[in-house]
């Protein structure tokens, strides 16, 4: 079972570099292809793992690469303005051979929360009989009352959306720095599981 995973947002592409790193250090071994995207070039440039071509900075001319401001609305209105962009740097990666489609994204954000959902939408009707599944990631405590808003307002749209979301919290998706694994592992066969139950 090939994974392919979409990291939305600095959360989600975050989480998504921590499962590549796991998965290859372990005996996983079901991610076939990551994409990265975001609306902000400073922190696609943070990325370590996934090359440059694998990096979508979306919502160019309206935010100019410089984020959302944590506005969900926002980060839904450039991912919709800019899908036919998104759609041409999804023809070069390796969609074909992925079983099943893994959105990740941090639902606190304004490009995560808000541009997770449109992105899930845009591939169920391009793929609807690929699985799609959401992984959501729930802001920590001290992130703020906003980012606690904008989880509770997005997560329905992700939800409409995807064919499953699983939420996790920000601690658990961290790839430790003694290169320990954490949850990471489970989180993988926990998408796998969700993915394997019959409709």
């Amino acid at each position: 079972m090939n994974l392919g995973l979409f990291g939305v947002g600095k959360a989600g592409m975050s989480v998504v570099e921590s499962l590549i790193m796991t998965d290859s250090h372990g005996d996983v071994d079901l991610v076939e292809m990551a994409i990265a995207f975001d609306t902000d070039q400073s922190t696609l440039d943070e990325l370590d793992i996934l090359p440059q071509q694998y990096r979508v900075l979306v919502g160019e001319d309206r935010v100019k690469g410089h984020g959302t401001g944590a506005s969900p609305e926002l980060g839904a209105d450039v991912f919709k303005d800019d899908m036919i962009t998104i759609h041409r740097r999804l023809d070069r990666v390796p969609l074909l051979s992925v079983d099943i489609f893994v959105i990740v994204a941090g639902l606190g954000g304004g490009t995560g929360g808000g541009g997770a959902p449109i992105l899930a939408e845009s591939l169920s009707n391009l793929y609807p009989s690929r699985p799609l599944l959401g992984l959501g990631i729930l802001p920590a405590d001290d992130e703020g009352q906003i980012y606690r808003e904008n989880a509770n307002e997005t997560l329905p749209d992700f939800v409409e959306n995807a064919d499953t979301v699983l939420l996790f919290d920000t601690d658990t998706l961290q790839w430790n720095d003694d290169g320990s694994q954490s949850e990471l592992t489970d989180v993988l066969n926990t998408v796998q599981s969700a993915a394997s139950v019959p409709e």
